[in-house]
């Protein structure tokens, strides 16, 4: 039985029971469906898709990745975020058009009003998304704000998938294409570091961190942990033609300024970490460094803290064989354990 006390703190204040039967009002009712997503990083190149809950299995390629993996003495992961998700409130959207060089396209602006807070969007994990179809439009939230206690009004802003970020949410794993790169630079032999363990025993052996491609790290990373980033500007050809093999396999030299930076950590980090990449381009000469690589200290603060980051960046200047990475797909694949059974389905090996 509910107590007198507990009646009247559950009631809405004065204003907010005004703003309620407004907003209901407009809202007639409406309710949205949101489903979950789950975040798959293809495991050659980094690239971040978004896969419908259990859509996927635990033995998927990418989920196996090891940037696709918690690391150790990660804490326990705790969600409790159903598959699906439905809220009742009013949806407010806003539209503008931009024109760029390589695209015409729509921003859609959502922001959710609701009476309560949606306690599933607190228990989401870093891998997990909610997104939500709306009149043909599909929209994820990135902030919330305007809240005031009073009004017991709670507001979630976002905004649609671009038309050209469509590609990266995955409803049907069927339609996906997770045998080939995205990238055509040299990403893929960076993050092959994360592997990466010397043919003879000396120290240091392997990356103190691991590596991710620069905008795509993880939420909240805690460092230490390094980010890969190719200047774009700076891929340009070194042979005059392409090379076709029998297979009529396109490969072409090219040279790039890849920019590493370092989180969290100190000096002897970034200096063992210089040491690692060049032994890993004499064991396995994936690619060539072309420069004379030297640690930079970057100053990155908060001014909460008054205090700066430990950042340091650190530039090479790259040779490499521009071509399908396939080859390196398949390395990885021929290293992969395999089960055998007969045809009673009994474990032969």
């Amino acid at each position: 039985m509910v107590s007198l006390s507990e009646a009247l703190a559950s009631q809405k204040p004065q204003l907010g029971a005004a703003v309620d039967a407004g907003w209901k009002t407009l809202a007639q009712d409406e309710q949205l469906t949101f489903a979950k997503y789950r975040r798959l990083i293809l495991p050659f190149d980094g690239y971040v898709f978004w896969v419908r809950e259990g859509a996927l299995s635990k033995g998927a390629a990418g989920n196996t990745s090891p940037l696709n993996a918690w690391a150790l003495n990660y804490p326990a992961r705790v969600t409790t975020a159903s598959p699906t998700l439905v809220v009742e409130g009013s949806i407010h959207v806003s539209s503008d058009l931009h024109q760029e060089e390589a695209k015409t396209y729509s921003v859609n602006r959502v922001v959710l009003t609701t009476d309560e807070e949606i306690q599933d969007l607190n228990a989401l994990a870093p891998d997990e998304l909610y997104i939500c179809s709306y009149e043909e439009t599909r929209f994820a939230f990135s902030s919330r704000g305007y809240f005031f206690d009073q009004a017991q009004t709670w507001h979630y802003a976002g905004a649609a998938v671009y038309s050209d970020m469509d590609p990266q949410i995955v409803d049907d794993p069927a339609t996906f294409d997770s045998a080939n790169v995205v990238v055509s630079n040299s990403l893929p032999l960076w993050l092959a570091l994360n592997t990466y363990v010397p043919i003879y025993p000396l120290q240091p052996q392997q990356p103190s961190l691991t590596l991710w491609p620069s905008f795509l790290a993880p939420q909240n990373e805690a460092p230490p942990y390094a980010t890969v980033h190719i200047l774009p500007e700076t891929t340009k050809a070194l042979s005059a033609a392409p090379f076709f093999d029998k297979m009529m396999t396109h490969t072409q030299q090219a040279r790039e300024t890849v920019r590493v930076t370092l989180k969290g950590t100190r000096n002897f980090n970034a200096q063992d970490f210089i040491d690692v990449v060049s032994r890993y381009t004499v064991d396995y000469g994936t690619f060539g460094i072309a420069n004379m690589p030297i640690v930079r200290d970057d100053k990155l603060g908060q001014v909460e803290l008054t205090a700066l980051s430990m950042t340091k960046v650190i530039d090479f200047e790259v040779n490499y064989v521009q071509t399908r990475q396939n080859n390196l797909v398949r390395q990885l694949i021929l290293k992969a354990l395999a089960s055998i059974y007969d045809a009673t389905g009994q474990l032969l090996a």
